[in-house]
């Protein structure tokens, strides 16, 4: 597993393949559209971000489907609808794949869980647009806002990489996340692992922030 930051981890469970994925285009803002919780279920909402063409939509199908489709249209966002179980949760996620070169926003940041910050090991342009966010990602951790990995895609490319792997975990140590070196075209369990690192890194930012809601509740209760 290409996955580098010191923390034993448990094997990520298969996800649960219910359907295909259909990709899903709103006239509207992706971002206003919530979905109303489900009884049992967790909701948990990605976002994929990075240069055009380094992979992102690939990625994405890999993980739901184990397929892979390598050619996209480059249009606009597309917001990808599945249930999954991770662990012992079954889990209703949305994932989206943003088509925007500028695609680490506000409203981005806002609405996801996680954020997933793509580049190709073939394209040192795609790595310098990540390592550009580098303050607006320090910011969004400083306040908890969202959840973080790398995915370098198409390691399989070995022939044209320009990006190395030391370079690749250099800028992940930086940003203080989890790195993973992956390929759309092989590399399902991969792909799996960082999506399952990524839902426990969330999972941790949550109980965090519920345990940090009550201590400050019980810390306005003044008992006579």
């Amino acid at each position: 597993m290409e996955r580098r930051r010191s923390k034993s981890v448990s094997a990520a469970p298969d996800p649960k393949r219910l359907e295909v994925p259909q990709r899903k285009h709103s006239a509207s803002s992706p971002f206003t559209r919530r979905r109303k919780k489900s009884s049992g279920h967790q909701d948990l909402k990605i976002a994929l971000v990075g240069s055009i063409g380094v992979g992102k939509s690939a990625i994405t199908v890999r993980y739901l489907t184990r397929r892979f489709i390598g050619e996209y249209e480059k249009s606009s966002d597309y917001k990808y609808r599945h249930m999954v179980t991770i662990g012992e949760d079954i889990t209703h996620i949305e994932i989206l794949d943003s088509k925007s070169e500028k695609s680490l926003s506000n409203d981005v940041i806002k609405w996801a869980d996680g954020i997933c910050l793509v580049y190709s090991v073939t394209d040192p342009y795609s790595y310098w647009t990540i390592q550009s966010w580098k303050e607006r990602i320090e910011d969004c951790k400083k306040h908890s806002l969202s959840e973080f990995i790398v995915l370098a895609n198409k390691r399989d490319l070995s022939h044209s990489r320009k990006v190395s792997r030391e370079e690749g975990e250099n800028l992940a140590k930086q940003l203080g996340c989890f790195y993973f070196e992956v390929s759309a075209a092989e590399d399902y369990d991969v792909i799996r692992n960082a999506f399952y690192e990524l839902y426990q890194e969330i999972k941790v930012r949550r109980k965090s922030s519920r345990s940090s809601l009550l201590d400050r509740m019980f810390s306005n209760i003044h008992i006579k």
